[in-house]
C-alpha cells in the first residue's frame, strides 16, 4: 500500500523500466488500474508531480523575495517615522482621515448598516457601466465632516461595533 507522495503517476505500462501497475483503492476511481513510478530520482516522472524550478527561475524568485523584503522594511520605517511625529491628541483632519479610512475598510454590508444607524439617505446614482448604486463613501465623507469631535469619536466606536449588528437569517438564535 502506497500513499500520495510516495509515488508518481506514469502515463503507460513500460514507459520506464521501473514503471509498475497498481490498483487504486480509494476515491471515486477506486478499482481502476494505473501505472506508477517509485524511483525517487527518475528524470521523467520526478518532474511530473514535483515542480523543480530552473536556476534562472530560482534567481528571479530570490530577486523578488529581496525586493519584497526591502519594500516591507521601508514601509515599516515610514510608518515608524509617522508614529514618532504624531502628537498626543489627533488634529481634526487626522481624526477625519482615520474615520473615513476605517469606514472604507468595513465592507458594503457594514456600510449599509451604518447608514441605517445614522439614518443617512441612500440616494442611488448611475455608475459608468449603467447600473444604479449607492455611494456610501460619499455620504460618509460628508457626514464625517459635519460631525463634532465627540460625535466623530462615537462614530469610530460604532464602526468598530457595527459588524455585531449582523444576524444570520438561517439561524437568528
Amino acid at each position: 500500500m502506497l500513499f500520495e507522495g510516495q509515488y508518481r503517476k506514469a502515463k503507460a505500462k513500460g514507459e520506464r523500466p521501473n514503471t509498475k501497475a497498481a490498483v487504486l483503492i480509494d476515491g471515486k476511481s477506486a478499482g481502476s488500474i494505473f501505472y506508477l513510478c517509485q524511483t525517487e530520482k527518475c528524470d521523467v516522472h520526478n518532474r511530473v508531480t514535483r515542480y523543480q524550478p530552473t536556476p534562472q527561475e530560482q534567481a528571479q524568485r530570490k530577486k523578488e523575495v529581496l525586493s519584497e523584503r526591502v519594500e516591507k522594511l521601508s514601509r515599516v520605517r515610514v510608518l515608524e517615522g509617522i508614529r514618532k511625529k504624531l502628537s498626543d491628541v489627533l488634529s481634526r483632519p487626522d481624526l477625519e482621515m482615520v474615520a473615513l479610512d476605517y469606514f472604507r475598510r468595513l465592507g458594503h454590508d457594514n456600510h449599509r448598516r451604518l447608514s441605517k444607524v445614522y439614518a443617512w439617505e441612500e440616494k442611488k446614482s448611475k455608475t459608468s457601466w449603467g447600473a444604479d448604486t449607492v455611494d456610501y463613501e460619499k455620504f460618509a465623507g460628508a457626514a464625517i465632516q459635519a460631525m463634532k469631535a465627540a460625535d466623530l469619536n462615537c462614530f469610530l466606536v460604532v464602526c468598530a461595533l457595527v459588524s455585531d449588528l449582523y444576524c444570520p437569517g438561517y439561524n437568528p438564535g
